[in-house]
């Protein structure tokens, strides 16, 4: 390959194949996050009782054992919500910071050109001074 048709086909790959895949990569970790902390999941069963814990409620009538198992039922949807609302939370920081790491590298990988471009004047204007 001629030298001088490397720098056209490393700017043509660069800002497109390697732009198109940098995109990819950052929207495959978004649903690697998702899926890790099973948000959706999470938010489908929000109101279920933790680890399906629970008392069901007495076949006669007996008012002791129905508000025991109404308490109790009810502290397990409780305990459950506060940790389902922590991991949803946890999830979406996680991908709050993936995101926001995968734009600040998608900035960095459009201005990476310049960036050596500058960085070899500037050592060759130092060498020269």
């Amino acid at each position: 390959m001629h030298l001088g048709l490397i720098l056209p086909h490393y700017i043509s790959w660069h800002y497109a194949r390697g732009l198109r895949d940098i995109v990819r990569h950052i929207k495959d970790f978004l649903w690697f996050f998702w899926n890790l902390f099973s948000i959706g999941e999470l938010l489908k069963t929000f109101f279920a009782p933790f680890q399906r814990l629970g008392q069901t409620a007495p076949t006669r009538f007996d008012p002791q054992k129905m508000l025991e198992a109404f308490a109790t039922t009810l502290v397990m949807r409780l305990l459950g919500m506060a940790m389902r609302t922590f991991f949803i939370l946890l999830g979406l920081f996680a991908l709050a910071a993936l995101l926001a790491g995968g734009i600040f590298f998608l900035v960095v990988w459009l201005l990476l050109p310049f960036i050596i471009v500058g960085m070899f004047v500037t050592g060759l204007m130092a060498l020269f001074s």
